[in-house]
């Protein structure tokens, strides 16, 4: 059975660059096909393979970087692997949002104060879209969400 996963972790890497090859060399030892992009900040990767390589991969990067939770939520059969190759890439960011983040026309256009949320999200004229992955909602969602 073939997989394909999308992943991303933010963990301190200390070297991204040391990672390069050496997962390079994982994912083809494995006929894992896809990229991985390492930085400072942590991993984004979405990967293809068999089952069996994909779980020793999810392993490897456990173990490699110290952490016990990862998403692995984004998983689906495929009928092939939809990448040609294995990729890494070195990164200055795991999810690229700098620009988003930095511009300033983007700082505090709305603000809410905590205290004043509830009653905002319970007025008549807004809709709260809740952009949460399936599972996190089913935890907890706000009242009269759109999920």
């Amino acid at each position: 059975m073939l997989k394909l996963i999308s992943f991303y972790k933010f963990v301190k890497i200390k070297n991204p660059v040391d990672n390069k090859f050496l997962f390079k060399k994982f994912l083809i030892d494995n006929k894992l096909k896809g990229s991985i992009i390492f930085s400072l900040e942590g991993i984004n990767g979405s990967i293809s393979g068999k089952q069996s390589s994909i779980d020793l991969l999810i392993n490897y990067l456990k173990e490699k970087f110290l952490f016990k939770e990862f998403d692995t939520i984004n998983q689906c059969e495929v009928d092939f692997i939809p990448f040609k190759r294995a990729k890494i890439k070195i990164k200055n960011e795991v999810v690229p949002l700098n620009e988003l983040f930095n511009d300033d026309k983007y700082k505090f256009q709305n603000r809410v104060e905590p205290e004043d949320w509830n009653k905002l999200i319970l007025s008549n004229d807004v809709t709260v879209v809740d952009v949460r992955k399936s599972f996190e909602s089913e935890i907890g969602t706000f009242e009269k969400a759109i999920n």
